[in-house]
């Protein structure tokens, strides 16, 4: 007997707010994955998206700053059900993504890859996405360095989720309530070894902290995650703006 879809995704979405992601402060290792991402594929926007209900909402986002976007097919809404790297290499010729508002409104989005973020118990929550408003194809290393990617940002939620059901059975959080962002018991900088943090307050190509620039190249980004277990350009138009 076939699976229900809507019980899947009743259950996906419990999944989804298990992890107690939705609307939640940045983070920054997760958003240094997102420059990351696009420093190895060489685009201007990277994103890790959440799937929910009816819209999809950004936890991290490089190259643009929208906070969501409604829940269309073909983008990130699809990704996070395929497979592996999910890959459109020219949206407007693509019957995938043809109809997506991204593509055929004033944002112009030409290419988009993800790969979904698929959690221990195989719950999608969603996908971490690099987009370009120009055609383009990823090279077979940059597709595994992508899933790469998307595996350690579902290794930091888990941690992230320990972490605060730690904290709750302590009774130093409330039930829902939530710690800030940099509090110390959730970054635990100095108790979670993490090559992703290349310097004591990292500077990656192209983000808005100032200072001087790190330049990454794809070869760095693969052999600096090579430790971690499998487990553990802007344009006139952003997302926020688009028709």
């Amino acid at each position: 007997m076939p699976a229900d879809p809507s019980r899947e995704e009743k259950h996906r979405l419990e999944q989804l707010r298990r992890y107690d992601l939705l609307d939640s402060p940045p983070d920054g290792a997760i958003n240094d994955i997102t420059a990351l991402a696009a420093t190895l594929c060489g685009t201007p926007m990277a994103v890790i998206s959440l799937v929910d209900e009816d819209r999809i909402w950004f936890k991290a986002r490089y190259g643009d700053d929208a906070p969501q976007i409604d829940r269309e097919p073909g983008l990130c809404a699809s990704a996070a059900f395929a497979d592996s790297c999910y890959e459109i290499r020219d949206a407007l010729d693509d019957p995938r993504s043809l109809n997506n508002s991204l593509v055929r409104g004033e944002f112009g989005l030409r290419f988009y890859a993800a790969a979904p973020l698929v959690t221990a118990n195989a719950a999608r929550l969603g996908a971490l996405a690099v987009l370009d408003r120009e055609p383009r194809k990823l090279e077979e290393a940059q597709r595994a360095g992508l899933e790469r990617l998307a595996d350690i940002v579902v290794g930091e939620m888990e941690l992230r989720l320990r972490l605060l059901n730690e904290m709750r059975e302590r009774g130093e959080l409330g039930v829902g309530e939530r710690p800030p962002s940099d509090d110390p018991k959730i970054i635990r900088d100095d108790q979670v070894p993490n090559p992703l943090r290349l310097h004591p307050s990292p500077r990656l190509l192209g983000s808005d902290r100032g200072g001087d620039r790190l330049d990454v190249g794809a070869h760095d980004v693969l052999k600096a995650h090579a430790s971690l277990p499998r487990e553990a350009v802007r344009g006139k138009t952003s997302l926020r703006e688009r028709t």
